[in-house]
């Protein structure tokens, strides 16, 4: 078959796709289980959206109830600020691809579960969870995004074991996100490690924050969470910025050295718990 859509159109569910090494110019909705895998290499096989029609996603989940499963194949955004993979419903996992844009999971019926996976070269976000989309990604590079991983709007995710680095932001949680954020390393961003706000709560444990020209973490305007065990150093600026009175962030275990800024700062009367073996020191 000459496309993708063909293919997907006309696969029975939990079907096989096998996809020949080239370039694939369209837009896909898949819309049912399948397996769309590329032959060979990594990155041999390429899909991206027509010249025609250049501000679509190349890839669309709207599977609701059913597993799409994704390997080793690049796909690009041509278009600034849109998305490359959109899940709108059912489950994405996503192992051994390259993804140039954003890979959404929008809705409260979506799930994005990413292993092992490349995601850079995104005018937005690299990897975004938002509306209530759930899921785990794991063991994947994140870099030159405008925010590397990003969770919004009451999203609950497993974010776990990720590099995140040379990003704005390693990381956001924003609009009542929460999330497991477990084992990360959050290096080279230039703005802030992480930052969380308006509610957002995650759990953040045994992070390493690390060698940025910015900040660490920075928690501002309501910004909430646990954030254990974690290390911050190396930083240009302030390691843990709390920042505005409606935040309220709980620091627990966390080491924080080498930051040319202070180690942990209170700013425009900032305040939250800061507890047992938070050992904030600055250069």
């Amino acid at each position: 078959m000459p496309t993708i859509g063909e293919a997907v159109a006309k696969a029975s569910p939990n079907d096989t796709i096998t996809v020949m090494q080239g370039i694939y110019k369209e837009c896909v909705v898949v819309d049912k289980a399948v397996a769309i895998r590329g032959d060979g290499e990594k990155n041999r096989v390429t899909l991206r959206a027509p010249a025609d029609n250049l501000t679509a996603a190349p890839l669309v989940v709207n599977a609701a109830g059913a597993t799409v499963s994704l390997q080793t194949l690049l796909v690009v955004a041509d278009s600034q600020g849109r998305f490359a993979v959109d899940v709108q419903a059912g489950t994405m996992s996503m192992t051994e691809c390259e993804v140039h844009g954003c890979c959404a999971a929008t809705t409260d019926g979506a799930v994005l579960n990413a292993k092992g996976n490349v995601f850079k070269k995104s005018t937005r976000e690299g990897v975004l969870y938002s509306s209530g989309a759930k899921g785990t990604a794991e063991d994947n590079e994140v870099s030159e995004c405008t925010a590397g991983i990003a969770i919004t709007s009451g999203s609950d995710p497993i974010i776990r074991n990720n590099r995140v680095r040379d990003c704005t932001d390693g990381l956001t949680v924003t609009d009542a996100g929460c999330g497991s954020i477990e084992d990360n390393d959050f290096f080279g961003n230039t703005s802030a490690g992480v930052r969380v706000s308006k509610g957002g709560r995650p759990v953040f444990r045994a992070n390493t924050v690390r060698d940025a020209d910015g900040c660490g973490i920075v928690i501002e305007e309501g910004g909430e969470g646990t954030y254990d065990s974690c290390t911050v150093s190396g930083l240009e600026k302030d390691g843990v910025v709390i920042s505005q009175p409606s935040s309220n962030p709980f620091v627990t275990k966390c080491t924080i050295h080498t930051c040319k800024g202070s180690g942990l700062s209170a700013k425009e009367g900032g305040a939250g718990t800061v507890t047992e073996g938070a050992a904030a020191n600055s250069s």
